[in-house]
């Protein structure tokens, strides 16, 4: 079993990328700054999920689908 606080740096190690992600394809629409906190919020709505291997992926699709809206 790892540590709850394992599991918490294993998605925001995931912010980074996904941030980067999001800029590449959003960045010339929309301000970095929202780019950013959409990413941080999209991560962040799932801390204490018990399965993490696909909040990454997750995350991002729950981001680009609110920059989309935007």
């Amino acid at each position: 079993m790892t540590p709850q606080g394992a599991s918490e740096r294993t998605v925001q190690d995931a912010l980074p990328a996904l941030r980067a992600d999001l800029l590449r394809e959003y960045g010339a629409v929309v301000p970095q700054k929202t780019i950013e906190q959409v990413a941080k919020q999209a991560l962040d709505e799932f801390n204490g999920v018990r399965i993490r291997e696909f909040v990454p992926v997750l995350a991002w699709r729950r981001a680009r689908s609110r920059l989309r809206v935007r």
